[in-house]
C-alpha cells in the first residue's frame, strides 16, 4: 500500500514537471525552426480550439480561450478571420502586420517580419467546408531566454518534490523483489513449460491440417474410391470418385453395406461379404478381394477392393476403411494375355500348350471312368511348302486360316452335349493341327470323322485369284486312359500321320504299337547315319547303262549303299527316306557327288582306254530346297578333275513339279557348266509332261514301274510307246530303268528306245566288280534270263 501511494505521489509531482518541461520544449521548439518553418504543435492546438468554439457559435469561449492562449509569453499577437478574410478576433499584438501581409500570411502559410515569426492556417468544419482562418505571432527575442527559464524551474521543481516518494517506493520495492523472488522462480518454470505446450499443440494442430489437406488431395487425385464403414452408427462413406468411377451420382447409392453388396455380381457377393466378416473377427491382417460390380449403366467392372478394421483396446473393430480401385482394363489384359499365350494368333484356335492341356483333362477323365474313351487326331497338310513356295506365304497363310474354318465346320456338326466338353481343334505349328474327339464310342465313329474332315480339306480354295488344291494326311490314336501323359498321345498320332503320308497321303491311319517300334527304328537309324557319315561306311555301287541297239556299255549310274555294322548292306530304300525328313540328305548327298566324280576321274586316269563316256548320280528333291545344288556341283567337279562333260544329274518329278522356277534356275546354271540333266522316274508325277519343252533337259529316265509290265500290260505299254514318241520328238535320249526280261527289252528296241539298265544287264556292284565294264567289251550273259527283282 505504502509501495502504491509513494509511486502515485512520485508520479503526479513528475507529470506536473514534465507539463512544465513540456511546455518550455514546444515553445523553444517553436522558435528552434528554421527559417519560416512552421511551429506545428501551437497551432495545431490553436486550430482545435478556435475551430470548435466558431462552428458552435461560441464567441465567449473564443474570447476565453485566446486570451488563455495570449498568456504564453512568446504569443506576439493572434487573429482571426472569416472566409472573405474579414476579422472576427484580434489581440492587441506587439507588431504590426500590414493588411497586404496579413493576406500574404493566409495564402503562404507563414510570412517573415522583423523578430517575429507569422502563421496562419485554415479553419474547416466536419465536412471540410472553410470556415475561417487562424493567425499567429511568434516573439524571436523573449522566447529563448524564457524556455530556459522555465526548464529550469519545472525540473528542480519537481526533482525536489518527488525524490521523497521515489526513495520510499524503491525501498519498498525492493523488499517485494526479495520476498518474490522464490514465486518468480516459479512462474517462470510454469511459463516454459505453457511455451512448451503451446508449441507442441501448435505443431499437433499444423500436422492435422497438413494430414487433412493431403487426405483431401490424394482423395480428389486418387484414381480410386475411397470408404469408410462406422461399425458404430452403421453407416457407410463412399468418397465421389467411389460412386462417379461407377456412374452414379451423390445421391444414388444408400449409406450401407447391403447398399454396396447389392451392387456386387451374384457369384462374387458371398465371397465379398465373408472375407469382410473374416477380417473383422480378426481372422485376416488386411481385408482384400477383386470382384464384379454393377456400373450404373449395367455393366459389371472388375475392382480392387482393399481396407482396414481400426479396433479398440480389446481389438474389437470400430471401424474399416479402404479403396476400391477400378481393374477392369487390367482384367482385360490379362485375358487377351491368357488367350494368346494358348491361342494361335494366325488362326484363333487353340495351340500347342492349350490342347495339351485339354489331353491331360480327358486322361484324368479316363482313369476316373472305365467306360469314357477319346481320340487324338493329329492332321498335317499334304505339298503346303509347295504354295509357300510357289504362291507365296501370304496366300499360304490365308490357305491355314480357311483351313482352320472348315475343320471347325466339321466339328460343329457333331452332337452339343455336356459328355462334349473336350472337343478341341488346335494348330500346332506350321501346317499340322491336332483334334480331341470326346467321348468317342467306337473306332466307326471316328473312321467317319476322319473322312469327313479329308473330304472337307481337299474341296478346292480360291485365294487371291488362285485355285489352291491341298489334302490332308491324318493319324488317329484311340486313348484308352492307360497313357502317360499328353506327350505321348501326341507322338503316337504325330507317328500314325507319318504312317498316312508314307503311303501316299490325302489319307488316315490309326495308330498301333508296331508304328511306335518302327518309330523308335527310324530314331536308330537316324543316329546311325550321323555315325556312319563320320565312320566313312557308306559306299557306292555302280550300274551300267546301256546302248540297247548295239549292246554296248556307255556309263553307270551310282547308287548308294550302307554297309550297316549290325543289319549289313543296306539298301538305299532303308534310310534315305529318313535322310531326307531329317535333312542329313544334305551331307550325304555331297559325299556321294564327290565319291562319284573322285572314281570316274580315278578309272579315266589308271586306264590307256575307259568305255565310260559319263557317271551318271541322283540327286535328291531335299537337296534343291534346303542346299546349293549348282555350287556343291561346281566344287565336286573342281576337287577332282573331273571332264564336265562326264557327268550326269538325275532329278525327280517331284522336284520339278513341286518348284519348277527354282528347279529350272539349278538345271540352267548345271548346263552351263556341260552338265547333263535327266529327269528320274518319269511318269510318276502328276504334271512333268507340261515342263518337258519348258526346262532344258536332256534325258528322260522311264519308271520301272511301267517297263515291268510292257510284256503283258496293254496299257503301260501305251504309256511307254508315247513316252517315247514324246521325247523324241522333242530331241531327247531315252533310257529305260528295270530291264530285267529279253522281252522287256525287245519291246524297247522297237519303241526306239536307245538306252537302258536293269538286272538283265547287271546289278549295281562295287567299284573293284564293275571295272569290268570298262573295256567295252563285256558280254552279258543274262540276257535270256532274270535272277533279281530290285535294284
Amino acid at each position: 500500500m505504502r509501495l502504491t501511494i509513494a509511486i502515485l505521489a512520485a508520479s503526479v509531482v513528475l507529470g506536473i514537471s514534465s507539463a512544465h518541461v513540456t511546455q518550455a520544449l514546444l515553445t523553444q521548439r517553436a522558435f528552434q525552426q528554421a527559417e519560416w518553418e512552421q511551429p506545428d504543435m501551437l497551432m495545431h492546438f490553436a486550430q482545435i480550439g478556435v475551430r470548435r468554439a466558431l462552428i458552435e457559435g461560441d464567441r465567449d469561449g473564443l474570447e476565453d480561450f485566446l486570451d488563455a492562449y495570449e498568456r504564453y509569453p512568446v504569443v506576439a499577437g493572434i487573429q482571426i478571420l472569416d472566409p472573405l478574410l474579414r476579422t472576427i478576433h484580434s489581440s492587441p499584438a506587439s507588431f504590426e502586420i500590414a493588411p497586404n501581409r496579413l493576406r500574404e500570411m493566409v495564402r503562404e502559410g507563414s510570412i517573415e517580419i522583423p523578430e517575429a515569426l507569422g502563421a496562419a492556417a485554415p479553419l474547416r468544419d466536419a465536412a471540410g467546408r472553410p470556415v475561417g482562418h487562424i493567425c499567429m505571432l511568434f516573439d524571436r527575442s523573449i522566447g529563448a531566454a524564457r524556455w530556459q527559464q522555465k526548464m529550469m524551474y519545472s525540473l528542480f521543481l519537481g526533482l525536489a518534490i518527488s525524490m521523497p516518494f521515489l526513495l520510499i517506493a524503491i525501498r519498498q520495492l525492493r523488499q517485494i523483489l526479495q520476498r518474490d523472488r522464490a514465486h518468480v522462480g516459479q512462474l517462470q518454470t510454469k511459463i516454459r513449460d505453457l511455451q512448451q505446450e503451446i508449441a507442441l499443440r501448435v505443431q499437433t494442430a499444423e500436422r492435422l491440417r497438413v494430414s487433412q489437406e493431403r487426405y483431401e488431395l490424394a482423395a480428389r487425385g486418387a484414381s480410386g474410391g475411397l470408404w469408410d464403414w462406422n461399425l458404430r452408427t452403421d453407416e457407410l462413406y463412399y468418397s465421389p470418385r467411389w460412386k462417379t468411377m461407377l456412374g452414379y451420382e451423390e445421391d444414388e447409392i444408400e449409406p450401407t453395406l447391403h447398399a454396396w453388396l447389392e451392387l456386387v455380381h451374384d457369384e462374387d457377393r458371398a465371397r465379398v461379404d465373408r472375407r469382410l466378416r473374416e477380417h473383422l473377427a480378426g481372422k485376416t491382417a488386411l481385408f482384400e478381394d477383386t470382384y464384379r460390380i454393377r456400373a450404373k449403366s449395367g455393366e459389371y467392372r472388375w475392382m480392387l477392393c482393399r481396407g482396414l478394421a481400426i479396433r479398440d483396446a480389446a481389438r474389437g473393430p470400430l471401424r474399416v476403411a479402404g479403396s476400391q480401385t477400378d481393374v477392369t482394363e487390367m482384367k482385360r489384359a490379362e485375358a487377351r494375355l491368357r488367350r494368346e499365350a494358348l491361342h494361335d494368333p494366325l488362326t484363333g484356335l487353340p495351340n500347342r500348350n492349350f490342347f495339351q492341356q485339354r489331353i491331360e483333362q480327358a486322361i484324368v477323365r479316363a482313369r476316373d471312368d472305365d467306360s469314357y474313351r477319346f481320340a487324338v487326331i493329329f492332321l498335317d497338310l499334304d505339298r503346303f511348302k509347295v504354295v509357300n513356295d510357289s504362291l507365296g506365304h501370304a496366300v499360304g497363310d490365308q490357305l491355314l486360316r480357311e483351313v482352320a474354318s472348315r475343320l471347325r465346320q466339321c466339328l460343329r456338326i457333331l452332337p452339343q452335349e455336356p459328355q462334349r466338353s473336350l472337343d478341341t481343334i488346335a494348330r500346332l505349328g506350321g501346317d499340322e493341327f491336332a483334334i480331341i474327339l470326346d467321348n468317342v464310342d467306337s473306332k466307326a465313329f471316328v473312321d467317319s470323322i476322319a473322312h469327313r474332315l479329308q473330304d472337307k480339306v481337299k474341296e478346292p480354295y480360291t485365294i487371291a485369284g488362285n485355285r489352291v488344291y491341298t489334302s490332308a494326311s491324318i493319324g488317329i490314336t484311340l486313348a484308352q486312359g492307360d497313357e502317360n501323359n499328353a506327350e505321348e498321345l501326341l507322338r503316337d498320332s504325330d507317328t500314325a500321320m507319318y504312317r498316312a503320308k508314307s503311303r501316299g497321303r490325302a489319307r488316315h491311319e490309326f495308330f498301333d504299337k508296331s508304328m511306335h517300334l518302327s518309330a523308335m527304328q527310324r530314331l536308330r537309324i537316324e543316329n546311325d547315319i550321323v555315325q556312319a557319315l563320320e565312320d566313312r561306311r557308306f559306299e557306292l555301287h555302280y550300274q551300267p547303262i546301256l546302248d540297247i541297239e548295239r549292246m554296248k556299255f556307255v556309263g553307270f549310274e551310282a547308287l548308294l549303299r550302307w554297309n550297316h555294322p549290325e543289319r549289313g548292306m543296306l539298301s538305299p530304300a532303308e534310310f534315305i527316306p529318313i535322310a531326307e525328313e531329317t535333312g542329313l540328305i544334305l551331307p550325304l548327298g555331297e559325299w556321294l557327288l564327290h565319291e562319284a566324280c573322285r572314281q570316274i576321274r580315278f578309272w579315266h586316269e589308271s586306264r590307256s582306254t575307259c568305255a565310260a563316256k559319263f557317271v551318271s548320280v541322283n540327286l535328291s528333291t531335299r537337296q534343291f530346297e534346303l542346299g546349293n545344288v549348282a555350287q556343291m556341283t561346281r566344287e565336286a567337279l573342281q576337287k577332282s578333275g573331273l571332264p564336265h562333260g562326264l557327268l550326269k544329274v538325275e532329278i525327280t518329278e517331284s522336284a520339278i513339279v513341286e518348284n519348277p522356277e527354282r528347279t529350272g534356275k539349278v538345271i540352267e546354271k548345271l548346263r552351263k557348266m556341260g552338265v547333263e540333266v535327266c529327269i528320274d522316274d518319269f511318269g510318276t508325277g502328276y504334271s512333268s509332261l507340261s515342263y518337258l519343252h519348258q526346262l532344258p533337259i536332256d534325258i528322260v529316265k522311264i519308271d520301272r514301274s511301267f517297263v515291268g509290265e510292257l510284256e503283258w500290260n496293254e496299257q503301260k505299254l501305251t504309256i511307254v510307246r508315247s513316252i517315247c514318241a514324246l521325247v523324241h520328238g522333242l530331241g531327247l535320249e531315252v533310257v529305260a530303268e528295270g530291264v530285267e526280261t529279253p522281252g522287256q527289252l525287245e519291246i524297247l528296241r522297237e519303241l526306239g528306245c536307245k538306252y537302258g539298265q536293269g538286272f538283265l544287264f547287271s546289278r549295281a556292284v562295287p567299284p573293284e566288280q564293275a571295272e569290268v565294264f570298262l573295256t567295252g567289251h563285256t558280254e552279258f550273259p543274262n540276257l535270256t534270263t532274270s535272277t533279281d527283282t530290285a535294284t
